[in-house]
């Protein structure tokens, strides 16, 4: 299996604990910059009549999104994550934005992508993200193909699906389901074709993660990159657009290669951390107090957790870890009546000795202080 278990995330959210004490930014500073080809999210726009006309990419490769017809540009949406990050708003009916060919940097023999979005009930079933190729064929053969790969949302069926295709554009999908809501959430995709693997993940916003398992199939190749087009599906033979995808996207990040396990945990965390839910907040009102060091009391080394149960780093047990966050961003969004200490004290929840904390790797100086003052 190439994915490995979800507990692997609690390092990258800890680092993005740590990024959030100097207060919210939009602009999120990926971890995993190797194949980093494409970097879209809400702080960076060109706005003109009709809304978005240029989505710019911070990457550094210049692939920025383009929309010069003013009827089909979509809307910047200010602080519409639950983080108050901006986002774009494609409408399902007209909107949609393309990265233009560039085959130096699509034509690849693996692409990961990641994409923080919030579907609309309606236009269901649509693409969200879309790469399109002149050959997908590996053999003599040229088959040209505008979803070599793609993302798409389905609210009443399969869920967030990683689509491919096979050399002669025979339709394969792998579904990280079911999608039950339209608040955020974090679409993971990869399609190797070294393997012929794909894969999708879907992250809700309570942290609650969905995977499709390992598909086999994809046996194409990505040589010629036409277009990468967001909001918009096109028929499978062409590039005009046919059918629109309807809902949000606050951030892209398209890399050039298949990510490792580790690499698309950070990634993950990061991503989550910065546009899905403040570290440290449980109970999602946006701040961090005595109310989500209460949950986490509750539930104190319950091994059935996730994020609304204060299991921060998902390792699906509430710990030392998921109370280290909360310390690291006491405060945040209120000042609270107690300190970090005071309200430990009051919740009642038993810390280890020191010396099992130094054994796990973890810092409390306040809890630590607390213990030596006694």
């Amino acid at each position: 299996m190439y994915f490995t278990p979800v507990r692997q995330l609690a390092t990258g959210l800890v680092l993005a604990s740590c990024l959030f004490l100097l207060g919210q930014a939009q602009a999120l500073t990926p971890s995993v910059t190797n194949g980093l080809i494409t970097q879209l999210d809400g702080s960076d726009v060109t706005l003109d009549v009709g809304g978005v006309a240029s989505w710019n990419d911070q990457s550094g490769q210049a692939n920025h999104a383009l929309q010069v017809t003013e009827a089909n540009r979509p809307t910047l949406l200010s602080s519409a994550t639950p983080t108050g990050a901006d986002a774009l708003g494609f409408d399902g009916a007209a909107q949609y934005i393309d990265i233009a060919a560039n085959a130096a940097d699509y034509d690849a023999a693996a692409v990961t992508w990641f994409v923080v979005f919030r579907p609309n009930a309606s236009p269901d079933n649509r693409r969200m993200i879309s790469g399109a190729y002149s050959d997908i064929d590996p053999s003599a053969g040229v088959v040209f193909q505008s979803q070599a790969w793609a993302s798409i949302t389905h609210l009443t069926g399969t869920g967030y699906r990683t689509l491919t295709r096979t050399a002669t554009g025979g339709f394969l999908a792998a579904g990280a389901g079911p999608l039950t809501d339209t608040d955020y959430h974090i679409g993971i995709s990869v399609v190797d074709t070294d393997t012929d693997e794909f894969f999708a993940r879907m992250v809700s916003g309570d942290g609650a993660i969905v995977d499709s398992g390992i598909s086999t199939g994809a046996d194409l190749q990505l040589v010629g990159h036409q277009l990468t087009r967001i909001g918009g599906q096109s028929a499978a033979g062409n590039l005009t657009v046919t059918s629109y995808w309807g809902g949000d996207i606050a951030a892209i990040l398209i890399y050039n290669r298949r990510l490792t396990d580790n690499e698309i945990t950070s990634v993950t965390s990061e991503m989550f951390g910065e546009y899905m839910a403040h570290p440290g907040d449980a109970n999602g009102d946006g701040m961090v107090n005595l109310a989500d060091l209460q949950i986490l009391g509750d539930n104190w080394q319950s091994a059935t957790a996730n994020w609304g149960t204060a299991d921060f780093t998902w390792d699906g047990l509430v710990n030392l870890a998921d109370l280290q966050i909360i310390g690291d961003n006491w405060g945040y969004g209120t000042g609270p009546d107690l300190s970090f200490d005071e309200a430990v004290e009051r919740v009642g929840i038993v810390i280890p000795e020191p010396t099992t904390i130094a054994l796990l790797g973890l810092t409390l100086p306040l809890l630590l202080r607390r213990r030596t003052n006694r």
